[in-house]
């Protein structure tokens, strides 16, 4: 009875440890594509700045905003729903808060 316990433990074991290195290894980002965040002061500016401009541009409700990376360049991807039900999708650079992409979400 305590060998078969010990067994059933140690595969337990075995499954948590082997689904860790695995989820490790295949993360489909590796460490060279994520963004840090080294000022968080600095970054939440610009990401304020972005969002100001992206509702300046177009008045509604703010429905998403996510950091990404485009075309080698992160940008905050922004999501409005404008007043007359479109949703328009801004993308901002996320160090000079420049708008560099602003289309209507055709999802």
């Amino acid at each position: 009875m305590k060998k078969s316990i010990m067994m059933i433990l140690v595969a337990i074991v075995s499954f948590v440890l082997g689904g860790f290195a695995f989820y490790s290894v295949s993360d489909y980002e590796s460490r060279e594509e994520r963004f840090e965040v080294l000022d968080a002061q600095e970054h939440n500016d610009h990401m304020s700045a972005c969002i100001a401009k992206a509702l300046e541009r177009h008045q509604g409700a703010l429905m998403e905003v996510e950091l990404e990376k485009e075309d080698d360049r992160w940008v905050f991807d922004i999501d409005i729903q404008a007043e007359d039900g479109k949703t328009w999708d801004i993308e901002c650079d996320i160090h000079s808060s420049e708008i560099v992409d602003d289309s209507i979400d055709r999802d």
